[in-house]
């Protein structure tokens, strides 16, 4: 895992996840994820691909950043890389109590930095149709749609981002 500068402003500190944050990652991303209205059995199909465990960090394909208020994770991103200057948006969720205060976009930013430094020209990022118009409003093309690997026969769009 690619270690990210601190980075500091409203409050809030950019730093790559620690294995310790693990379960509180994934409660975050559990909590962010059913704000969106979802029921419980949709909940208990998903939660497997919302888990995020110390394997995943400590995967040297993997970049991960978290955005902290003290010492409370409020938001996160897992990034992939794949051989050939190809990168996926893995997971990126923020507390829903804290959205609407730009700790989405400063978690996109310092994703697309990272791009930026291994030479990545495009994220993917196959996105929950709730958060499309987050990324779409950042610059995000749709290329398609795929299947959810939880839910079968549900389509997620697949977007693009230019990295800048």
């Amino acid at each position: 895992m690619t270690n990210l500068r601190g980075g500091r402003s409203g409050g809030l500190v950019l730093s790559s996840a620690r294995a310790s944050e693990c379960p509180s990652l994934t409660a975050l991303a559990l909590r962010s994820k059913a704000s969106w209205g979802y029921d419980d059995a949709f909940m208990r199909a998903c939660r497997q691909e919302l888990v995020v465990d110390s394997a995943d960090l400590a995967d040297p394909a993997v970049w991960s950043v978290v955005a902290r208020s003290g010492e409370t994770p409020v938001g996160f991103a897992l990034v992939r890389f794949r051989a050939g200057q190809e990168a996926e948006l893995e997971a990126m969720f923020v507390a829903p109590e804290r959205h609407r205060e730009g700790i989405g976009r400063r978690l996109i930013s310092a994703v697309l930095a990272a791009c930026a430094r291994r030479s990545v020209p495009v994220l993917e990022i196959q996105s929950d149709p709730f958060a499309a118009p987050f990324y779409r409003a950042l610059g995000a093309r749709d290329a398609c749609e795929l299947e959810s690997l939880s839910i079968p026969g549900r389509m997620l769009p697949l977007l693009r981002l230019t990295v800048p």
